[in-house]
């Protein structure tokens, strides 16, 4: 897991190839420009993928995990928290889905990033991720996920 401003997300270049197309794409044209649904950047490698939704209250989400991607999740408008937890620390609540590249589990959140207009977190395989919660009251949230294939 990453979580640290977007302007700071270039000081992890040089991990993998995928992500140092996904850094120097979100540099050179940022996230204005995306629109909802699939944004392409290169091809299933890396694209983006913009959501608009109404946060919910923890009780009632979920967690995810992936096996093929990482994601960076950016708020483009509002704000949320995304509850995180070692995937191995969790119950898987099904098969995992290889056409959906995920796996959905439960258990106990053990960190929660406050993803906003300038925080973001980046999420590995092992990162289990409960996305949308609400902060305090439910609210509009705008949100790309930048898809990474590992």
């Amino acid at each position: 897991m990453i979580y640290c401003k977007i302007k700071n997300l270039k000081e992890y270049a040089g991990i993998m190839k995928n992500l140092d197309v996904a850094i120097e794409y979100l540099e050179k044209n940022g996230t204005k420009n995306l629109s909802v649904g699939r944004n392409e950047v290169a091809g299933d490698d890396v694209y983006i993928n913009v959501f608009e939704y109404e946060t919910i209250f923890e009780d009632s989400g979920v967690f995810e995990a992936h096996n093929e991607y990482l994601d960076i999740h950016i708020c483009l408008m509002g704000e949320e928290y995304i509850v995180v937890s070692d995937r191995d620390d969790l119950v898987p609540r099904g098969e995992f889905e290889k056409d959906k590249d995920c796996v959905l589990l439960d258990g106990d959140g053990v960190c929660y990033a406050d993803i906003n207009g300038e925080n973001i977190l980046v999420c590995f395989p092992s990162d289990a991720h409960m996305v949308k919660i609400a902060k305090n009251d439910i609210s509009k949230v705008k949100k790309a996920v930048v898809k990474i294939r590992i």
